[in-house]
């Protein structure tokens, strides 16, 4: 006999949402990157489009789609990034959705 745990549960034991988790981390990235001088090797790589065919159907799912996505879903904007303070206080509120 099993007993199934809620994530309800497990979020009052002081697990975050795996999903905030990604997220936040994503975007934390995004904002050291974004802060970064606009010559700076890691706002060069940001850019980089690898050329050649996918042998998967699926179509691409860039770190830079995944990172639009999320912005959009926290309702802020990319140039906020610039103010790092602020930036960190907008990426750790977790989305309505998540149910937190």
């Amino acid at each position: 006999m099993s007993s199934k745990i809620t994530n309800e549960e497990i979020r009052r034991c002081g697990v975050e949402n795996l999903e905030h988790r990604l997220r936040k981390t994503r975007l934390g990235w995004f904002g050291l990157v974004k802060r970064r001088d606009e010559n700076s090797i890691l706002r060069r790589a940001m850019k980089l489009e690898v050329e050649g065919r996918r042998t998967v159907v699926k179509p691409k799912k860039t770190w830079s789609k995944v990172v639009e996505v999320d912005i959009r879903k926290l309702n802020i904007a990319e140039n906020m990034a610039e103010d790092r303070k602020q930036w960190r206080q907008f990426i750790s509120c977790p989305t309505l959705e998540e149910g937190n």
